[in-house]
């Protein structure tokens, strides 16, 4: 790579600094340039006719040979210094207040050689998420992060992916990723790898477990690469700069810098439950009143089911039953809900209770069943009647299946004379 000065006229002496290049001295003279790279040329132009004249150029070198376009100088200037014009061959701009003539050369086309160029794109688990897909409130998913070496030249040096979680996510477990390294800082995240990739080759993936924090709006999450050999003109930045962890974007160069967004479905619809008696071999019976009562003997096992109907999207979802005390809880069919039997004293009679809870709740019908056994002893031939409640942190205070609503969220009997339905 070197750029020339063409032959200095008669009746003019030059000086030429090459700016961070090789060679120079009194012209004409040859830089020579070893890295690509932008260089500021200067010189003294001595004419015989009047005091020196400084001039300057800007030189681009990329990789190839790039060639310095103009002398800078100033051509038959006169004696009130005024029309002057540079070299008809001199594709430089002439400057009255400095009388020099700037030239910046055409960058020349790459030779046809081997150079590297990153790519990266961040994923939501499998989704390519260029455009918001939906999650919820308190759902867990890895961001996961593919690299590849687009160029045509090997990898062997060190390549780092850096990440900063927006707001709306935090961290659900340890970044990592086979071959990397990778560290964190509060939300900031950095992996390093020393990976050997060839041309057109992948990088081994990095993951990011999560957890949605927001309640709504878009969340959008960005990642970028860097590798200090690659193409400086393929790059993130100019130069080859390296980006800094919450940079962004990529302005040079889009393939360095990818988004993944996700949008928080804030949508609140209408929660309820309905309880059914089931027995074991798949009758079931509403119970709403006797008529429709499901027949039992003593020693008998069966299914108490809920089916929960919500419109919307829920937080913090939370049914509550009190069995009669004449049912003994066997077992859970939760599906998802998370659920635990307790005790409640009434009128000195032990009564099973039952909890189920649930994070979040998407729209749709959920199910829950109870396995339980109608006791040995069981001497009673009157109807067992018992209201299940569902609530949840939009819905506020509970909702039985005979759409009452209970004033105390720990109120898990109808008849106790502290609920005021």
């Amino acid at each position: 790579m070197d750029a020339s000065c063409t032959t200095i006229p008669v009746g003019l002496d030059t000086t030429i600094s090459c700016g961070g290049g090789t060679g120079g001295g009194a012209g004409p003279t040859t830089c020579t340039y070893n890295a690509a790279g932008t260089y500021t040329l200067s010189c003294d132009i001595t004419p015989n006719f009047s005091p020196s004249i400084p001039c300057t150029a800007t030189v681009n070198v990329e990789e190839g040979t790039g060639n310095y376009c103009g002398d800078g100088i100033v051509q038959t200037p006169n004696d009130n210094g005024v029309n002057e014009e540079c070299e008809p061959s001199d594709p430089s701009t002439y400057d009255p207040n400095t009388e020099i003539c700037t030239s910046s050369c055409q960058k020349e086309p790459k030779q046809n050689g081997e150079y590297i160029d990153l790519a990266i794109k961040k994923y939501i688990e499998s989704n390519d998420a260029q455009t918001a897909i939906s999650q919820n409130t308190n759902d867990t998913f890895d961001y996961v992060i593919k690299v590849q070496n687009i160029g045509t030249k090997m990898v062997t040096s060190t390549t780092t992916v850096q990440d900063t979680l927006p707001n709306g996510v935090e961290f659900n477990g340890n970044p990592a990723g086979s071959n990397w390294n990778c560290n964190q800082s509060g939300k900031q995240i950095t992996c390093t790898t020393g990976q050997d990739v060839a041309a057109g080759a992948y990088f081994t993936e990095i993951r990011i477990p999560v957890k949605v924090t927001a309640t709504s709006g878009t969340v959008t999450n960005h990642a970028t690469v860097y590798n200090p050999d690659e193409d400086p003109t393929r790059s993130c930045l100019p130069n080859n700069q390296k980006p800094s962890v919450t940079a962004t974007s990529c302005p040079q160069d889009g393939n360095n810098e990818d988004p993944a967004v996700f949008t928080v479905d804030d949508t609140v619809g209408e929660l309820s439950i309905k309880k059914y008696a089931v027995d074991l071999d798949g009758n079931r019976r509403d119970g709403q009143n006797g008529n429709d009562a499901l027949e039992l003997d003593p020693g008998e096992e069966f299914y108490y089911e809920y089916k929960v109907q919500s419109t919307g999207n829920h937080t913090d979802v939370t049914i509550t039953d009190t069995f009669p005390h004449q049912v003994e809880v066997l077992s859970f069919d939760a599906g998802g809900w998370n659920c635990r039997q307790g005790t409640k004293q009434i009128n000195g009679n032990t009564h099973p209770t039952v909890i189920c809870t649930r994070a979040t709740l998407a729209a749709g019908t959920h199910t829950v069943r109870v396995k339980v056994k109608l006791k040995d002893s069981t001497t009673t031939t009157a109807n067992l009647r018992n209201i299940a409640y569902i609530c949840s942190d939009e819905t506020g205070p509970y909702v039985n299946s005979n759409g009452e609503r209970s004033c105390d969220p720990d109120c898990l009997d109808p008849n106790d004379p502290a609920c005021n339905p």
